[in-house]
C-alpha cells in the first residue's frame, strides 16, 4: 500500500500534566487503533471494516536542555491472521530526541464471527498502551 500523505506539527507545550518536576507526555499524539472493539462471545456474523489499510505513525518528542526522561515504552509486537502491529521507541543521544514509531496492518477486513474476540483482544491490547505517559524529569 502507498503512502497517502504526511504531515508535521509542532507545539511548545504539549505535555498533559506537571507534578512536581516530572511532565507527563502522551506517547503519541495521534492514535493508530480503532476504537475499543468489544469483545463478544455470542457473535454470529462477520465484523466489517470498511477496507484492509496501512497505518504508521511516528511522534518526535525533543528534549530541551535541562530534561531527562524516566525510561522508553516497551517495543510491543502482535501477529495474528488478520493484522500486524508493532511499537517501537528509540533515543538519539545527538539530537535528545526520543522517537515512537507505531505501525498497524489490518490484512483482511472482513472477519469471521470465530476469529472475531481474537481480534478483538489484540486491538483493545495495544490501545490500551497508547494512552500510557512519557515521563520528562526537569534536572
Amino acid at each position: 500500500m502507498g503512502s497517502v500523505g504526511k504531515f508535521e506539527m509542532f507545539f511548545d507545550k504539549l505535555f498533559d500534566f506537571k507534578a512536581g518536576n516530572k511532565l507527563f507526555y502522551p506517547l503519541q499524539i495521534n492514535k493508530i487503533s480503532e476504537s475499543e472493539i468489544k469483545l463478544d462471545a455470542n457473535r454470529k456474523t462477520e465484523y466489517i471494516f470498511s477496507y484492509p489499510y496501512e497505518k504508521t505513525n511516528t511522534t518526535t518528542l525533543h528534549l530541551p536542555a535541562g530534561f531527562a526522561f524516566e525510561k522508553l515504552p516497551a517495543k510491543e509486537e502482535f501477529v495474528s491472521e488478520y493484522l500486524y502491529y508493532k511499537k517501537e521507541a528509540t533515543y538519539d543521544t545527538a539530537t535528545r530526541s526520543i522517537k515512537i514509531v507505531q505501525m498497524l496492518t489490518l490484512k483482511k477486513n472482513i472477519i469471521s464471527p470465530l476469529k472475531y474476540n481474537q481480534l478483538a483482544e489484540l486491538f483493545n491490547k495495544f490501545s490500551k498502551g497508547e494512552d500510557a505517559k512519557l515521563v520528562f524529569i526537569k534536572e
